[in-house]
């Protein structure tokens, strides 16, 4: 049944493209000859009338039962490529399709499948199209934090920064102890939202939860730095980077001596 729930929003999803033509021309043409053999049957039609009739119900509805799914996977894993695209690009767009829908493994219910064509619909911009795929994605898993961090991105794109923050919010719920979605979240309110403030909590939050990660330490210092403009507490977080990490400690240090000047600290 649930099967069969689907044929009908399905068509009226995947009837308007017209690399369905021939398929709607073929149904049509079936559809077609049917009421013309009722209406105007021949002899032989009317011999065997009682056997022909139930006969073709059944291709027809074997051809939905089996053809629908089929279409709607390529719906939902199609690329409506831009006129921009050189034929070479849209090509490689092609062949990258291809690849994804040929791996042999796309994780649970397939729902990496979809979030990889979420990803290639993000490379040409086709932001609407990745948001349906990264919610199949979830739908198909709602346990990786991964989908809903790609649909935040992506809504971020769109500058639709209230779904982004939401899609963020679902990340957290599934992964509360990833520091990197509180990040972005973070660099989110700080960059595209200018809420400086709000900001801020996230990536201390971040902080918090990465005990120190120190990608989270620089991401923070650089925040105190070019958007708070805070030099004092900044020179803080690129010291205790410089006191952790050898192999750039001389760039840290040379860095904090600059801040110290701009802030007038000796």
């Amino acid at each position: 049944m649930q099967q069969l729930s689907t044929i009908v929003p399905t068509i009226l999803q995947v009837i308007s493209y017209r690399d369905y033509l021939p398929l709607w021309l073929t149904g049509g043409v079936v559809v077609l000859a049917l009421v013309l053999l009722n209406v105007w049957p021949p002899a032989w039609f009317k011999r065997h009338k009682v056997w022909l009739m139930p006969v073709g119900g059944l291709i027809i509805i074997a051809g939905l039962w089996f053809g629908v799914p089929q279409l709607k996977f390529y719906y939902d894993t199609r690329l409506s490529l831009p006129g921009y695209l050189s034929e070479q690009e849209k090509q490689q767009f092609q062949d990258r399709r291809q690849e994804i829908v040929s791996a042999p493994e796309h994780g649970k219910n397939n729902s990496g499948l979809y979030n990889d064509i979420g990803i290639l619909r993000s490379g040409y911009k086709d932001y609407a199209g990745a948001v349906r795929a990264f919610k199949l994605a979830i739908a198909k898993n709602p346990n990786d934090p991964r989908f809903y961090r790609n649909l935040a991105i992506t809504y971020t794109s769109m500058d639709n920064y209230g779904a982004a923050e939401s899609a963020f919010r679902e990340a957290f719920k599934v992964a509360p102890t990833q520091p990197e979605y509180w990040l972005e979240l973070g660099e989110l309110y700080s960059f595209s939202m200018k809420d400086q403030a709000q900001a801020r909590l996230f990536y201390l939050e971040a902080l918090e939860r990465s005990g120190d990660n120190l990608g989270v330490v620089q991401a923070f210092a650089l925040f105190l730095e070019n958007v708070e403009k805070d030099f004092a507490e900044a020179i803080k977080y690129w010291q205790l980077l410089a006191d952790k990490v050898d192999k750039n400690k001389p760039q840290f240090l040379q860095h904090i001596a600059e801040l110290k000047l701009r802030a007038g600290v000796k």
